[in-house]
């Protein structure tokens, strides 16, 4: 086969800090919201509901109500980032050992985290190359290759996506003019 003309690998330290970044700023919308309707209510939930109730009693329970707000909070929040930290240890999973070589004649990509696969794909079967950056701050992105049975791979989370992509069509376009 050779030496590879290229090796690609997804920059997994650039996708947690992006799926860091999308949390984040989905927890920010939900905080936001919240107030929000707060505002538009004209009253404070939690307040409001203090209100109703007897002033005696309040004065007696409401350090027990606090803390089991309080406790609440803690559980929704631990909740929420143990669920993120499983979710970005399931994305993160199939792109652990994946990585693609560009010969001359061939892409060669192995793939899989627990059960490593290796595939050899022949230029003949590719129709085009496409690198799609869905961050243009981070210089991240997918690398789009479609095959003759209308069939997609995915490189995901590749640094520098239209360079590379554009290195992958120039190989791509070396091997059909040689033919």
């Amino acid at each position: 086969m050779g030496i590879p003309k290229l090796i690609l690998k997804p920059n997994l330290k650039k996708a947690v800090l992006l799926n860091i970044c999308i949390v984040l700023i989905i927890a920010i919308f939900i905080h936001v919201g919240f107030r929000y309707i707060s505002y538009l209510a004209g009253f404070d939930v939690l307040g409001a509901t203090f209100d109703t109730v007897n002033e005696s009693f309040m004065m007696v329970h409401s350090s027990f109500l606090f803390v089991m707000a309080v406790g609440i909070l803690e559980k929704l929040l631990t909740d929420f980032l143990t669920q993120t930290a499983i979710l970005f240890v399931l994305i993160q999973l199939p792109t652990l050992n994946a990585e693609w070589k560009v010969y001359e004649d061939r892409l060669v990509y192995r793939t899989g985290s627990l059960f490593i696969k290796e595939n050899s794909l022949p230029y003949s079967e590719i129709l085009y190359v496409a690198g799609k950056k869905y961050n243009h701050l981070m210089e991240i992105g997918d690398i789009e290759i479609r095959l003759v049975g209308q069939k997609t791979i995915k490189i995901p989370f590749i640094s520098g996506v239209t360079e590379n992509a554009s290195k992958i069509e120039f190989v791509l376009k070396n091997f059909r003019n040689r033919k």
